[in-house]
């Protein structure tokens, strides 16, 4: 069983991919993205924007009206990612650009190609990378808008592992935020009975993120991984027939 812990506004894609593969997937968002209210002024004075998630795409066509956003999208768009990419083409963005390998360096080379924009990073306000510091770093003119927030559901995590942690097949995370490492550790400390402990020697976690986080109270596999391409490599039938699931 493939435990899918993204929002279920971005969950779709990571589900239909990885039952394409013939796994049996089942969600459960950890969290959901909140949009925030924006000074639109700062958003007009871009000529181009970046995004480097579907949360902030997502949240743009909630906290801009309809006309504003269509002149939006007329305008350059930096995205990372393949899948951020093909969520921005099918929002209806024009011109989207992004690079070839999924990482925040990786946008770099473009961002210097165009050194007369001035850009728009829209980003949540729960940071992994700190990509804004590496914009400055490279002499990227830009401002940072923090358009969206991530609210946690432990309920939601609760609510699954008291249902799953009794005579079921091996459970495995796929996990896209440090959040998820908060919250079942919580669950693992103050639900210290049999079927928990069980649990935490036997599930398995795939994690993408820049760096291991890692939760005290869960013994099971951690496998890391610095983009969600990589992970995905991971349960292609290609990889289940050498032996690597």
């Amino acid at each position: 069983m493939l435990v899918i812990t993204r929002p279920d506004n971005v969950a779709e894609s990571t589900e239909t991919l990885l039952k394409n593969y013939g796994h049996q997937t089942l969600r459960m968002p950890i969290s959901c993205a909140v949009p925030l209210s924006v000074p639109l002024a700062d958003i007009l004075s871009a000529n181009g924007l970046i995004a480097t998630s579907q949360q902030a795409l997502s949240a743009l066509e909630v906290i801009i009206d309809n006309d504003t956003l269509a002149d939006l999208k007329k305008r350059p768009i930096v995205v990372i990612g393949q899948k951020t990419a093909d969520y921005a083409r099918i929002k209806g963005w024009q011109k989207i650009i992004y690079p070839e390998y999924a990482y925040h360096e990786s946008v770099i080379p473009l961002l210097k190609t165009m050194p007369d924009y001035h850009f728009i990073y829209c980003a949540g306000q729960q940071r992994q990378i700190d990509f804004e510091m590496l914009l400055r770093q490279h002499s990227v003119s830009h401002k940072l808008l923090e358009v969206y927030k991530m609210q946690d559901n432990p309920e939601i995590v609760e609510s699954f592992l008291s249902k799953w942690l009794v005579g079921q097949e091996k459970i495995q995370f796929l996990c896209f935020s440090r959040r998820f490492f908060t919250i079942l550790h919580d669950y693992l400390i103050y639900h210290p009975c049999e079927s928990v402990r069980e649990f935490a020697q036997s599930a398995c976690v795939w994690h993408i993120i820049s760096h291991n986080m890692q939760c005290p109270a869960f013994k099971g596999d951690y496998r890391f991984y610095k983009s969600a391409n990589l992970l995905y490599e991971e349960f292609t039938p290609q990889a289940g027939k050498r032996g690597r699931l």
